[in-house]
């Protein structure tokens, strides 16, 4: 128990200290480059199979964003260093600070920098058939395929682009995973239109949210080229969320196959 004590202060001091080099380093970058660079600009991909492709895509929980007193938005970086270090600060000149409470405080804002900006879909939003037919089943395999072909193109590992991003402070490979964030949350957008069995409608959301979930992780990904908080929340849940895609994947293999619509050649 004592091991576990320890390990979770170890934990809480090393978060701590990656936070604040954290906001130091963005602190640093942002006056250095004041004035220079422009911001990254979102750049809209329409896959061949989509139909529509919207300004915003993932962001739907209408949240209001965090600006400053200059009305500026503030990035991820910017709402952890005021918070972690507003509240780190009050506390010390109060004189209220204790090893409790600085728990409290990395909890809250760990919280924060691994938070996705994302609500899930719910089933009242899927098109649905009460018929459980072979052919209307295979219609809506057919249909899916054809949606979800517009992965198929994408080539490149995402985490292959992010770790050369990183090595090369390349804007073009941030880029690019926005890019590709757009493509995964357009496919998803596309999912909806789909007239889906009712007996595999928990199955097809499932897919279409855990679809959203990475763009978002990706799009947080691309803005780790500003925000180094940012980054650090969508690195944080790549892997769980990749893994959430392919249990989902999984299932609908498994259902393909119980009604004798799935083949290694499909």
């Amino acid at each position: 128990m004592q091991g576990f004590i320890l390990s979770r202060r170890l934990l809480y001091a090393t978060v701590f200290g990656i936070l604040i080099i954290l906001a130091s380093l963005y602190t640093t970058i942002t006056k250095k480059s004041e004035g220079g660079r422009s911001q990254t600009q979102t750049q809209k991909i329409s896959p061949k199979t989509s139909t529509q492709v919207l300004d915003t895509t993932v962001n739907t929980n209408n949240k209001s964003v965090p600006t400053n007193s200059n009305n500026k938005t503030l990035t991820k970086t910017d709402v952890i260093t005021r918070d972690l270090l507003g509240s780190y600060v009050q506390q010390v000149r109060n004189k209220t600070y204790t090893e409790q409470s600085g728990e409290k405080i990395v909890n809250k804002v760990t919280d924060e920098v691994f938070a996705l900006n994302y609500k899930p879909k719910q089933l009242s939003t899927l098109i649905t058939t009460p018929n459980n037919d072979y052919n209307t089943i295979k219609k809506y395999k057919d249909s899916l395929y054809k949606t979800l072909s517009a992965l198929s193109n994408l080539k490149e590992y995402e985490l292959t682009i992010y770790a050369r991003a990183i090595q090369n402070n390349s804007k073009k490979d941030f880029d690019d995973l926005r890019n590709i964030s757009l493509i995964y949350s357009n496919v998803a957008t596309d999912m909806l239109d789909i007239t889906v069995p009712k007996e595999v409608s928990t199955i097809h959301l499932s897919i279409l949210n855990s679809l959203y979930k990475f763009s978002e992780v990706l799009k947080n990904m691309a803005d780790g080229y500003n925000d180094p908080a940012a980054g650090l929340s969508g690195i944080g849940n790549f892997t769980k969320t990749e893994e959430e895609i392919q249990q989902s994947f999984s299932k609908l293999k498994t259902y393909f196959i119980e009604k004798k619509l799935y083949s290694t050649t499909t």
